[in-house]
């Protein structure tokens, strides 16, 4: 189930901001990265998704790890339904963790009727958070975790490479 977070401080993977009554707000700043598959198989099942307003006052990221057979069709699919239905819900701004736990509710239901698979052979574990402003939402289902990091310093500028992390 989807449940709020300390609101994120300045660091790492924002910018600060001013809101309409000038208040302060993280925008957001996203990257990717893969990482090749050792060991299993030859094909990675992950997939991920992140997305932002253009503003940078909201945002979404998630990791959705596919395995069985179809699992990254499973997971690809779960990435594009759960942000399709948190961003369409009505919801979304007065009551984000509901918004969530539909999102997630909804794409479970949707893999149950449009995949001819048994479903206990091939899934997706997934973990995803939404952020609005100074507010953090994260949900999970599976094993799937997430852990919050703040930088350690600034490297700006300094053609250093990203700023280390460290968790909180």
């Amino acid at each position: 189930p989807a449940s709020p977070a300390a609101p994120p401080r300045g660091g790492a993977g924002g910018v600060l901001g001013a809101g309409e009554g000038n208040e302060l707000f993280l925008r957001s700043v996203m990257g990717t990265c893969t990482v090749c598959n050792h060991g299993k198989s030859s094909e990675n099942q992950d997939s991920f998704v992140a997305s932002s307003s253009s503003s940078g006052s909201k945002s979404l990221v998630g990791v959705f790890d596919g395995h069985g057979e179809q699992g990254k069709h499973v997971s690809e699919f779960a990435s594009i339904q759960i942000a399709k239905h948190l961003f369409g819900h009505k919801d979304l701004h007065t009551n984000p963790v509901s918004a969530l736990e539909s999102a997630f509710l909804d794409t479970q239901q949707k893999i149950e009727r449009t995949h001819n698979f048994d479903a206990s052979h091939s899934g997706t574990t997934a973990i995803a958070a939404y952020r609005h402003r100074n507010r953090l939402y994260v949900a999970n289902v599976g094993d799937s975790r997430a852990v919050m990091g703040r930088g350690m310093g600034s490297s700006r500028g300094s053609g250093a490479g990203p700023e280390p992390l460290r968790a909180l």
